[in-house]
């Protein structure tokens, strides 16, 4: 069975990369390798990293202040004094997350704003069908000898108590649309 070890850390903060998961899936990567730690000492070509490397007693990596080029797959690979191979590679895939893109494109905010955007949109729909509604009820159409269209309000024929409850109606619905409009 393959194993797969992956860390996520942001960027700026200190990582350890463990050098104890065994796999046997190595011969399946063919990226170019750059030898970090050799014998203990840092390579050649993680120079510039050298002030941020450095390995435990149990021949894990630390790594400090990671920046998002330190991402990548690492491999603990361990030999005896004699230069034997000691058991199989282990391997870490490290991400680092860029933390000033998380702070531009935060993913709950993301979707709090996904979910808000879809709320104003029901709210909308819902309050344009509340004031057609309203409007449809309260207008009413007449057409005179000529067919000329007059509309007319027809509060003057319902009873008092529904001639206040539409017009509040109407108003509390005007201010829930600007509400929804304005606020989210």
């Amino acid at each position: 069975t393959r194993q797969h070890n992956f860390i996520s850390v942001r960027d700026g903060e200190d990582v350890t990369l463990p050098c104890n998961i065994v796999r046997n899936d190595q011969d399946e990567y063919k990226s170019p390798a750059v030898e970090l730690i050799n014998l203990g000492k840092i390579g050649e070509k993680a120079q510039s990293k050298s002030s941020r490397l450095s390995v435990t007693e149990n021949c894990s990596l630390v790594v400090k202040k990671v920046t998002v080029d330190d991402s990548g797959r690492y491999t603990c690979r361990q030999f005896n004094k004699s230069g034997q191979q000691q058991g199989q590679d282990a391997s870490v895939h490290l991400f680092v997350i860029n933390s000033e893109y998380l702070q531009h494109h935060n993913v709950f905010n993301l979707n709090c704003l996904i979910v808000i955007i879809n709320i104003k949109i029901v709210l909308i729909t819902v309050i344009k069908f509340i004031l057609l509604f309203f409007f449809l009820s309260t207008v009413h159409e007449h057409k005179d000898d000529d067919n000329k269209v007059t509309l007319s309000f027809i509060q003057d024929c319902l009873p008092p108590q529904l001639n206040q409850l539409s017009k509040y109606t109407f108003v509390i619905c005007i201010i829930a649309c600007f509400f929804c409009l304005f606020v989210f």
